[in-house]
């Protein structure tokens, strides 16, 4: 055998080791949310995130005193054709950076009926209001992670798991 020919060998099989993934580093084949008779591939990052087709989200910038509370909204609007899963565990979970305080880093939406952290909860909007003080001036970036659910229609709905940042500026 030529040497030209063992290389081709040898390079082949280490291209084909690669590509399969071992057991230890897959991720969930499936998860099913509130969806009758749909699945949705929970290893798929990109179905995680909000679409621009399924909403949108919105968050305020904050202008803050120092020593005083100051308060960033996060709004998610759902679009024509798809609503928030009010049913859907949904949270909202914050880290401040050194230099801000945070009342709560973990906010839970709770119900329709208002029994939670959330400001708006409807098929239409889901809201948050989170609460910070900020002990000197300077710019700030809290950052987290929203978890809800979008359904199309009433044929299947997908848990979403946005990355948030909130800017805050402090005088």
């Amino acid at each position: 055998m030529s040497r030209a020919t063992l290389l081709l060998v040898l390079v082949a099989s280490c291209r084909c080791q690669r590509e399969r993934p071992s057991a230890t580093h897959r991720e969930s084949a499936a998860e099913v949310i509130a969806a009758p008779g749909t699945l949705v591939d929970a290893s798929d990052r990109r179905n995680l995130e909000l679409r621009p087709e399924e909403g949108t989200l919105s968050i305020e910038r904050v202008e803050a005193t120092v020593g005083n509370v100051a308060t960033a909204h996060l709004t998610v609007t759902s679009r024509p054709g798809y609503h928030i899963a009010t049913k859907f565990p949904t949270s909202v979970t914050v880290v401040a950076p050194d230099g801000v305080r945070i009342d709560k880093t973990k906010l839970i939406a709770g119900d329709r009926a208002g029994s939670g952290d959330a400001e708006a909860l409807s098929e239409q909007a889901l809201g948050f209001a989170l609460k910070a003080i900020v002990d000197q001036p300077g710019t700030y970036a809290i950052t987290g992670l929203l978890r809800f659910g979008v359904c199309q229609d009433d044929t299947s709905c997908h848990e979403k798991r946005q990355p948030i940042t909130i800017a805050v500026v402090a005088k």
